[in-house]
């Protein structure tokens, strides 16, 4: 990335956190100082991640991106549409979801702790329990050892047969709650 690439991302993304977020300034701010954690407030929710590069992408993707196009995706979809989230990360789709569409449920799937942790509490802050329910497991067709890429805050969860490597030794087994056929 070049000097000019960074500092038009970086504009975009200062641009698109103070116009955004209700509370922007802030989280520039903390960004800035190296907080541990921000909030993200946006349209009556708070959505908190960690303070790292790729805990905050979904973030912005959802709420300042709108990279999934949800009001597009849910036409003609009945107001009680029940929704699976595989991959949940932070919880950034489901919370907007069931905001955008009342009558919505949707059960949440995140397997890795650091990120599953951070779903369950922004399901739990902006008291939306009763419609989103999170699972702190994978989804698959079978069962496989696992192993998590190394970063703290990554979601990535690569199956130990497309690694082309044994399992570690202890890593745990994901038995899918959900079968895929």
């Amino acid at each position: 990335m070049t000097v000019l690439d960074r500092a038009t991302w970086v504009a975009r993304r200062t641009r698109q956190t103070v116009s955004v977020f209700d509370n922007g300034w802030t989280v520039l701010r903390h960004m800035a100082t190296g907080a541990d954690e921000l909030a993200f407030e946006v349209d009556g929710l708070t959505i908190h991640c960690p303070n790292a590069p790729g805990a905050r992408v979904p973030v912005y993707e959802v709420f300042a991106e709108d990279e999934y196009s949800l009001d597009w995706f849910a036409q003609g979809l009945p107001d009680d549409v029940h929704v699976v989230d595989i991959g949940a990360h932070i919880g950034c789709f489901s919370t907007d979801l069931v905001r955008r569409f009342p009558g919505a449920s949707v059960h949440s799937y995140e397997p890795t702790p650091s990120t599953g942790a951070y779903t369950v509490r922004n399901v739990e802050s902006n008291r939306l329990g009763d419609r989103i329910t999170v699972h702190r497991a994978a989804v698959g067709a079978r069962a496989l050892p696992f192993s998590r890429a190394a970063r703290r805050f990554s979601s990535s969860v690569f199956p130990v047969s497309l690694m082309r490597r044994p399992p570690r030794a202890g890593s745990p087994r994901c038995r899918p709650p959900l079968r895929l056929s």
